[in-house]
This record gives C-alpha cells, structure tokens and sequence, in this order.
C-alpha cells in the first residue's frame, strides 16, 4: 500500500454491546459500571486480525481481541466528520423514567478520576450513533413491554489518518496503556467494544436471566447513577420481539445468536 493509498479518508465504526451507560456530553462518554459477584462483568475490544497489519487488503475473519478492563479509551481522530451526540431514542434513557428521582450520570463517572465506579470507560469527540439493534422483550417496573436496546453503532466517516488514533489510559494507576495499531480496510475499519460477563465474551452467549425477574446485574447501573430507586427491567420474553408469537431455538445455555441477548445500553445526561 502506497503513501497515497494509506492517506486516503477511511470510516470507521465501533459497534458497543453490553452494559454501558451513554453520557451525551462533548465528548460524549460510554460508561461501563463496574460488577461484582458471580455476574462480574468484562471489557473487551474485538476487532479482525487482519487490522493489525500495514497494507492488507482483505480481512481473514479470525478475531483478534485486547482487554479494556480498568481502561480509559480515548478515540479521538485529528480529522473526520462533524460530532454530533444525539442518542437515538430506542435507547432506554433512565432520565426520562416517570419515577419522581431522576437518575443522571455522576459527575465522577465523567471526570478524571472516576475511582472504582467503572469497569471502562470509552470517549468519542467525531462521528454519530448511525444504528441500534433491539434485544430481546422487557418491561419496565411491570409496565408496558418493549425491545431494548442491546447493542449500538458509532459511525466516524472521512477519517484521513494512516491508523486508528486511539490512547488510553489505566483509571486506578493513572498510567498510559499500548493500545494495538489497527490500519483501515477498503476505506473501513470496525471495531466491536463489549462490556458483559465472563461467560458471554469468553462463548459468545450471555447467562439466561430468569423470565420476570429483574437480572441483579443491572444494579450496577445505580452505582453510577447515584441512586437507592431501582428501576426494575424485568424479562418478560426470550423468545422473538415483543408482540408476536416467533419462537427460533434456544441453546441450552442462554439465546442464540439469531437473537443475542445480552445486556441493555442505556442513556443519562450527567447530574446538574
């Protein structure tokens, strides 16, 4: 691959799936809120092999992966098209929920010392949300049911660096970390960040929650938000979206990748 070739304007689009809490602030953040107990929870950045290389023109469908845990990700391309934070509105926003708290990020959780409130963190100042994928079918607090959503695509376009510009930073040590350098592919680069459970990143399944039974996991969520009133988003179907009666197969360890379930992403503005 030729200078000319290597400077051409690329997109890249990072797909984020899992336990992660959208901050639209500028940069705008996505929190993953640390876990604990027999649901600990995982970051993880998985892209394919064939990124890592300088001048490869065709991608080798073997994934290659690198730990984000404790990581605080900045992507932050010097060129690429304009920001803009606006979260679609599939994604459960706790700040919009009827209780009478309202929940919004800690100031913390965004700063530059977030302590042991996250498991991650990743920031974005470029690009746009450019599409959503619906998990399976909820309720929130016994209410009306509804798909959420459960993974979620950041698009950069006209991306004119030679790689991917991306840094991080350990946010308990507060030492920078090497971070693979990942070169475009015909004009795109993607990148998968996932934050859930062991069992999930390790097989690809996420644990089965238990059908009307809020998952506990998803308390984690209070932490960062600075909050004693749970929402409680109960699973009231594992079977097809909501309102219909579509039944695909399920593996006897939790969804099939037809239908991943894994966990929700949600949305907050951060505390006044």
């Amino acid at each position: 691959m030729d200078d000319s070739q290597t400077l051409a304007t690329w997109d890249l689009r990072i797909t984020f799936k899992g336990l992660q809490l959208i901050v639209p602030t500028s940069p705008l953040h996505l929190l993953m809120p640390r876990t604990t107990g027999t649901m600990k929870h995982v970051a993880l950045a998985s892209y394919d092999k064939a990124y890592e290389t300088k001048g490869s023109t065709e991608l080798e469908g073997k994934d290659s992966t690198f730990p984000l845990d404790e990581l605080d990700v900045k992507i932050f391309p010097a060129a690429g098209d304009s920001f803009n934070p606006t979260v679609p509105a599939t994604i459960f926003d706790f700040d919009k929920h009827p209780k009478k708290v309202r929940k919004r990020a800690r100031l913390q959780a965004i700063g530059d010392k977030p302590g042991n409130l996250l498991n991650g963190r990743v920031r974005l100042q470029k690009g746009r949300f450019y599409n959503t994928a619906a998990g399976s079918c909820w309720s929130v607090e016994g209410g009306s049911e509804q798909e959420l959503t459960f993974e979620v695509t950041w698009l950069i376009k006209n991306v004119s660096a030679p790689l991917l510009d991306w840094t991080a930073t350990n946010m308990i040590t507060d030492t920078a970390t090497s971070l693979p350098q990942l070169h475009p592919i015909k004009g795109l680069l993607e990148l998968t960040i996932i934050h859930g459970p062991e069992e999930e990143v390790r097989t690809g399944i996420h644990p089965k929650p238990v059908v009307n039974n809020p998952p506990l996991h998803l308390h984690a969520y209070d932490v960062v938000l600075n909050s004693h009133d749970h929402v409680d988003l109960i699973l009231k179907k594992e079977k097809g979206p909501c309102g219909t009666t579509d039944a695909p197969a399920i593996d006897k360890e939790g969804f099939p990748l037809t239908t991943t379930y894994s966990c929700m992403i949600a949305t907050a503005p951060v505390e006044n």
